[in-house]
């Protein structure tokens, strides 16, 4: 199978994630289906993808022209049999549950043609966790698209053929998306990797009392000239969505020791009712955050040792991803770069002049605020000294 011959798209699971990649796939002149067994949520689509089109159009990556053209390529099903009727692509993205994924896919394949390519949209999962019991593991793949950003990550199951990661990434590129073949699989991909310890960081400096939620996101504003800080972002992701990944088996950069500390914290936002911009307030109050005003980011001159903290554990966790194989340097800030739409990298900025700072950051034993045990730490220096020269 080749590029050209993917025509038709099934996804699988009509959430946000679902109705988001059904909504790039028909801009880009795909003919797709969305399926979901609850006819409740399939009733919820139109209203879940006008929302996520206004965002899009506000955000200037498409125009309303653009949109109000693509809705006939749409449908919907909670048929699963005949939604697969002649699809060439399936992207999964039900919930994040080891059983309940495996369970669908199985579902899947007593439905689908021979040869289509099989995708998962997982955050959290690894392919190879999934791919046990698939029948179909030769056409099996990690298909990651990040909410409003246009990265998306490729991971090959273990025994897919060796075509199954060109033909997702010629269909990336036709979406006018960037794919990142990941070298081999990794958990949490790049860019969760790199902005959940950012995320921990933030929330771990208010804690313990190092700095206030302003005074964090107007270090990394001002440092990074980004449009919001972390405190932010949490509030645009929802706050029950951080939450929730905490509450997960699985984690990555961050200790067992940190969860109880940072769970606690979210947990009373969230039973508060306060999770963020769909709710109205968050960290912030919206729709008009203080962090947008002119002025938020000149109140007070930002200390330089907030957002050192921040970039050294994004920082080590992109030298973790380089130590493991996973991914180059260059790839890394690439991901960044992409995802974020900020133009200063991770791996590239410890290298700049000046960063001596974040350099011995980086390289310390000692900080509270580390999120590596020793043995990532040995890892994320020497990748350090091969990947970014002293």
């Amino acid at each position: 199978m080749n590029q050209k011959s993917i025509k038709k798209i099934c996804y699988i699971g009509a959430g946000t994630m679902g109705s988001y990649n059904a909504l790039i796939a028909a801009l880009a002149g795909y003919e797709v289906t969305l399926y979901d067994r609850d006819s409740r949520a399939i009733a919820d689509v139109p209203v879940r993808q006008k929302e996520i089109a206004a965002m899009l159009v506000a955000s200037g990556k498409v125009t309303r022209s653009a949109i109000d053209h693509c809705w006939e390529r749409v449908a919907t099903s909670d048929d699963l049999a005949a939604a697969l009727s002649g699809v060439d692509l399936i992207s999964e993205s039900v919930t994040e549950t080891l059983e309940v994924k495996r369970a669908v896919l199985q579902q899947v394949e007593a439905h689908m043609c021979p040869g289509t390519l099989l995708t998962t949209n997982t955050s959290a999962l690894l392919p190879s966790e999934i791919d046990t019991g698939l029948k179909s593991g030769e056409t099996f793949a990690a298909l990651h698209s990040y909410l409003g950003a246009p990265l998306i990550d490729i991971v090959p199951g273990p025994r897919a053929q060796r075509h199954v990661a060109q033909v997702l990434e010629n269909y990336v590129r036709s979406l006018g998306c960037v794919p990142m073949v990941l070298h081999k699989e990794y958990p949490g991909y790049l860019l969760n990797s790199l902005l959940g310890p950012l995320l921990t960081t933030a929330v771990l400096l208010v804690t313990r009392s190092r700095a206030s939620i302003e005074q964090v996101d107007r270090a990394w504003m001002r440092n990074m000239g980004a449009p919001m800080g972390p405190f932010g972002m949490m509030d645009f992701f929802g706050l029950n969505v951080v939450l929730d990944s905490w509450n997960r088996p699985a984690q990555t950069l961050e200790r067992a020791q940190f969860k109880a500390e940072i769970t606690a914290y979210l947990q009373s936002f969230v039973e508060s009712g306060y999770i963020g911009m769909k709710s109205g307030r968050g960290f912030y109050t919206y729709p008009a955050p203080s962090y947008v005003s002119e002025h938020f980011i000149r109140q007070e001159r930002s200390k330089e040792e907030i957002f050192t903290a921040l970039m050294a554990n994004v920082v080590q966790a992109g030298l973790l991803i380089v130590a493991d194989g996973a991914a180059t340097a260059t790839e890394v800030d690439l991901a960044w770069r992409v995802g974020t739409g900020l133009e200063t990298a991770p791996l590239e900025l410890v290298n700049t002049s000046g960063s001596f700072a974040l350099r011995d950051t980086v390289l310390s034993a000692h900080s509270d605020l580390s999120l590596l045990n020793d043995a990532q730490r040995q890892q994320a220096h020497a990748a350090l000294a091969a990947a970014v020269p002293a």
